[in-house]
């Protein structure tokens, strides 16, 4: 391996020194004013983005979650969260929000985290708790909802509660004819003081409909029609096998639950008597004010992302990408996610090496964004702010989040990527209007080289990451670059051009694009993508992970490690991690000079 001690230098150059900041929590509802302005150590910060860490690939940290039951999709659930630096001085300590996230990895064996530091949580009814029921084939006598109703005769059993479904916690027994519709369910929970939360979520298996009651008031409904329902009402329709094992989220207003005892009550209906299978199971949670915490020197901010990186066997091609993306520099400075190798464990499971790092968001400590700007990815699964013209699926909204979005923000999202793609789909160059009227050609340049470099699968499809800042131009962060470095192709080759969309195609059309990219990457190549400093990120990297491998291949066989699509795995084949290793250093080495040889034809 390369010596590491020109990283060192280059990390120093290449990344703006940041203001120490105290690893002790700083509750969010402190403002975040970021650095003190007379402390003058280190250059000054470019407007838009915030500092970086001083040395981009710290010693290994450990990470443990503790949780009562396993992340689900979503909503978040509560867990103790410990993050400690490779001194095994406690960085933070105290309750997240948990959940899995990704849109591929939800169903890798090694997961992928979105947490969320709380000041506080509480789980008021866990998964697998213990319900009075009355089985299907008996109506309630009198108020069932109310808190005070005698359910003494009914029977009681731990959740999941069905029949025809393996993993069930309690089986119950059918009724006859139209009795087996409608089954019943309660359980009785008590809040101390509901004041002390800022928010309360409820999540459940149902199969087919659901009623859920808090307190005798109804709070949801779900797969059955509106109006009044009765013991013989069908469930609108019948649930496939994925659905009923999917866990529904919703929010719960705060002003339902009470001070004491409080009471679920769920009626559960079939789509039909000829249903062979039911299934039932619900978890509510409360939790307080979210609580920033300074990573590894990332700066404080409550969102976290513990990746698992399950299909990068070098554990490193997210971080690669992302730090190689930062050290282009550019005006403004290009940013991308910050990550730190940790180990993790999961309610004592050692679950290897994970990365701790930042979502792509706006704050002081990610993308420093002021008055008027906007986040977006491209997503296939989730509500689009903009229908995608120019590429696959839709243009979501990342920021501002959800709700807290204003009329006039989305009016303003909306009309300037709508903008931009009018003048996609008509290769417009012109200076007022076309393309590069309403996008940074810099930074989207810089983004194309570190996505061709990598060549990456889902490059130009999915996880493309638009932000615009305030009044200025589009830029664009790299985000999701697992699918790289060879793979999943068939050949595992360093040869060709990524697969393309709309929007890139009329961009690499423009003559005075295609020679800015060309004279760009000749430029970079000579520092910051040269053959010796791609390299000698790479072995800072296997210095850091290094110590840890052994224990990660035990948990994690390489030859399990698989990603399968229509039958067939599409990771290259290696032996070992060392083969790994070797394998990517080599690739990318062939992969530059492939570039250098085809940069003009791009």
């Amino acid at each position: 391996m390369r010596s590491v001690l020109m990283l060192s230098s280059l990390a120093l150059m290449a990344f703006a020194c940041r203001t120490q900041v105290d690893t002790a929590v700083e509750d969010s509802d402190t403002p975040d004013t970021g650095p003190d302005p007379q402390d003058t150590a280190g250059p000054e910060q470019i407007p838009g983005v915030p500092g970086r860490m001083d040395d981009p690939v710290p010693p290994m940290g450990t990470a443990r979650l503790d949780c009562d039951f396993a992340p689900l999709d979503e909503p978040k659930i509560p867990c103790l969260f410990e993050v400690r630096d490779h001194s095994d001085a406690i960085i933070y300590e105290g309750w997240a929000g948990v959940e899995r996230r990704g849109r591929s990895s939800l169903d890798f064996p090694k997961a992928q985290y979105l947490v969320e530091l709380w000041r506080d949580a509480a789980v008021l009814v866990a998964p697998g708790s213990s319900w009075r029921y009355l089985a299907a084939g008996a109506t309630p006598a009198g108020d069932w909802t109310e808190a005070n109703f005698d359910d003494e005769s009914w029977s009681e059993g731990a959740a999941p509660l069905g029949y025809g479904d393996p993993g069930l916690g309690t089986t119950l027994e059918r009724g006859a004819g139209e009795q087996e519709l409608t089954s019943w369910f309660r359980r009785v929970f008590v809040v101390d003081d509901p004041s002390t939360w800022t928010r309360a979520s409820l999540a459940l298996q149902r199969d087919d409909g659901v009623v859920v009651y808090l307190n005798g008031v109804e709070l949801l409904r779900d797969n059955l029609p509106d109006g009044e329902i009765t013991p013989a009402t069908p469930a609108v329709g019948a649930l496939g096998a994925d659905y009923e094992l999917e866990w529904l989220p919703f929010d719960v207003p705060l002003g339902m639950l009470m001070a004491g005892t409080n009471v679920l009550a769920v009626e559960l209906h079939q789509a039909g008597s000829e249903s062979t299978d039911l299934r039932f199971d619900l978890r509510l949670d409360a939790r307080g004010a979210d609580r920033d915490g300074d990573m590894f020197g990332m700066g404080a901010e409550e969102d976290w992302i513990l990746n698992g990186n399950w299909v990068d066997r070098a554990h490193f091609r997210n971080k690669l990408c992302y730090d190689l993306f930062q050290s282009f520099g550019g005006v403004p400075a290009r940013y991308a996610p910050e990550q730190v190798f940790v180990e993790l464990e999961i309610d004592g499971d050692a679950v290897g090496i994970y990365t701790l790092g930042e979502p792509v968001k706006s704050d002081f400590a990610r993308l420093d964004l002021g008055e008027g700007s906007f986040i977006v990815k491209s997503d296939d699964r989730a509500s689009p702010l903009v229908s995608n013209r120019v590429g696959y699926g839709d243009w979501v909204l990342v920021h501002p989040h959800g709700d807290d979005a204003s009329d006039a923000e989305l009016q303003r999202a909306t009309a300037w990527l709508e903008g931009w793609q009018d003048a996609v789909v008509a290769w417009n160059y012109d200076a007022e209007d076309g393309i590069f009227a309403w996008m940074d050609m810099d930074s989207a340049i810089d983004f194309v080289l570190i996505q061709e470099f990598a060549k990456n699968t889902d490059a130009y499809t999915l996880s493309v990451h638009l932000w615009r800042d305030g009044d200025g131009l589009l830029h664009l962060t790299p985000w999701d670059l697992d699918l790289s470095f060879g793979y999943p192709v068939d050949d595992c080759g360093h040869e060709g051009w990524n697969r393309r969309q709309e929007w890139v195609y009329a961009m690499a059309d423009h003559p005075v694009f295609s020679d800015a990219l060309a004279a760009r990457w000749r430029d970079l190549r000579q520092d910051a993508m040269s053959d010796d400093t791609v390299l000698d990120w790479m072995a800072r990297y296997r210095e850091v992970i290094e110590p840890s491998l052994a224990a990660n291949a035990e948990r994690w066989p390489i030859d399990e490690i698989t990603f399968e699509w229509g039958g067939s795995d599409y990771l290259c084949p290696v032996e070992s991690y060392d083969d790994e290793q070797e394998r990517i250093e080599a690739w990318a080495i062939d992969r530059l000079a492939w570039m250098d040889a085809n940069i003009d034809t791009f």
